[in-house]
């Protein structure tokens, strides 16, 4: 197997390399910065998700989603200081906030679980 053919394979794995066919540039990309929420029918975030809103930043708009949804995983990327957070609502407008959560600095991942019948929810990446 060729080098940049062992390199771009590698870079679809790892995701963190610059692979060009014709053996250009292989610096390593800069890390995206960006938030992203995943919404579950299960309570520990191991289901699959049924709805999401990835690589977003500042706020997003408001999301509906359904009352079946019991868990939101959240991821952020960036340097510290930056924070995935949601608020999660009881109507469909986003006006009646039940809960927020939040994935802060110094953390990748976190998935929170929650019982009441949520409609929407809105979330933010550095806000």
């Amino acid at each position: 197997m060729k080098p940049t053919a062992v390199l771009a394979a590698l870079a679809a794995v790892a995701g963190n390399v610059s692979a060009s066919p014709a053996g250009g540039d292989m610096s390593p990309r800069a890390p995206t910065q960006n938030g992203n929420v995943w919404w579950h029918t299960c309570g520990n975030c191991k289901c699959n998700h049924t709805g999401a809103r990835e690589n977003f930043s500042g706020a997003t708009d408001c999301m509906k989603i359904s009352t079946a949804i019991r868990a939101v995983g959240l991821s952020r990327s960036g340097p510290y200081g930056k924070m995935t957070t949601c608020s999660i609502f009881t109507d469909d407008n986003c006006q009646h906030e039940a809960q927020s959560v939040g994935v802060h600095w110094g953390q990748t991942y976190g998935c929170t679980a929650f019982n009441q019948d949520s409609r929407s929810i809105k979330c933010y990446y550095n806000v």
